[in-house]
């Protein structure tokens, strides 16, 4: 009977738990957003700070609330706007993350996309802007990179609702991403120590970790170490970049993208599009230490015939002299 009640209850909260909606800045997360809530938005500012959050409502297996958060590049913030969607992501224990990705940018939704699998949180992944990637040529298999991540991967065209009733199936089969990152012995090393540092209560412990060792100013005052705990850290990441030699978050970045690149090797095929090829090929000349030179010098000559020639000389000349002068003034006078 216990189990029961207990398994009740558990339904009970994630029924309660919000859906949220994080992702890079400029992948249409908005239009996502408006298209699986409709027009029941309410917008106020997260507890603490300015920083304005929309929330409405989404039908999913019961009403559910969905939170757009922030745009951000990483989970390490670095500015307010990154804080409050990595906040949300650690507070409010969502039922489940729907990270939109912009499908002509895979590689840096993708990297986000690790960040987020280290959280430990059920993930969704919206692969919007689909239209747009293939009219560049590139087509993202949407199935293998399903089975890679180990997440439900839904091609949208949100403008225009295309795949958003899909999406909406999709949610409640969220999941934890199957797949980590390991890094480099030194780096893993520095992760155990600071694992063993951490307050019993912490969670997810990894990725505060890796958090803590990236420069996370935030980190330590949110999980109140104190002067001495701070301390300990500090010399924990001191250490390593000693050992490294680099800075670690760029340590860090270069493992997840080489992971990254992997899984866009196998999941993403390019073809080349009629049109696209010269405008490649313009754009490579125009940047040639050599032939850019004669580019420019051409470009700056049309601009001359255009505006100083055509513009200041032939079309005032008209203006001033054969309309107004010639046709206008005379008429005036009578």
């Amino acid at each position: 009977m216990s189990h029961c009640h207990g398994a009740a209850a558990a339904e009970a909260d994630l029924a309660r738990a919000p859906v949220l909606l994080v992702g890079n800045s400029n992948v249409g997360k908005s239009a996502v957003f408006a298209a699986l809530t409709g027009r029941r938005v309410m917008v106020s500012n997260y507890p603490g700070t300015t920083v304005e959050v929309a929330a409405g409502t989404v039908r999913l297996d019961g009403e559910r609330t969905l939170l757009d958060t922030p745009g951000v590049r990483s989970t390490l913030p670095l500015s307010d706007d990154e804080r409050v969607t990595r906040d949300a992501l650690l507070d409010l224990s969502p039922s489940a993350v729907v990270q939109v990705i912009d499908a002509k940018n895979l590689r840096r939704g993708l990297l986000l996309t690790l960040e987020l699998a280290e959280l430990g949180l059920p993930l969704v992944l919206c692969l919007n802007m689909t239209d747009e990637a293939e009219a560049r040529g590139i087509h993202v298999d949407a199935e293998r990179l399903s089975r890679e991540l180990g997440v439900p991967v839904v091609p949208t065209v949100a403008v225009r609702r295309v795949g958003i009733e899909r999406l909406r199936e999709a949610i409640p089969n969220a999941a934890v991403p199957a797949l980590a990152v390991w890094f480099d012995d030194p780096i893993e090393e520095a992760i155990a120590r600071i694992e063993r540092l951490l307050p019993d209560r912490a969670a997810p412990r990894r990725a505060l970790a890796l958090g803590l060792l990236a420069g996370d100013e935030s980190l330590p005052e949110r999980l109140e170490l104190g002067p001495r705990g701070a301390s300990a850290f500090a010399a924990v990441r001191a250490e390593l970049e000693t050992e490294l030699g680099e800075p670690i978050p760029y340590a860090l970045t270069r493992t997840r993208l080489a992971h990254v690149d992997r899984i866009v090797e196998r999941v993403v095929r390019r073809r080349h599009v009629a049109g696209r090829r010269l405008g490649a090929a313009v754009g490579r000349w125009s940047s040639h230490p050599v032939l850019g030179w004669p580019i420019l010098l051409a470009v700056l000559a049309l601009m001359y015939e255009l505006v100083g020639v055509l513009g200041a000389g032939t079309l005032v000349n008209l203006l001033e002299n054969r309309l107004f002068g010639g046709i206008g003034h005379p008429r005036a006078r009578r």
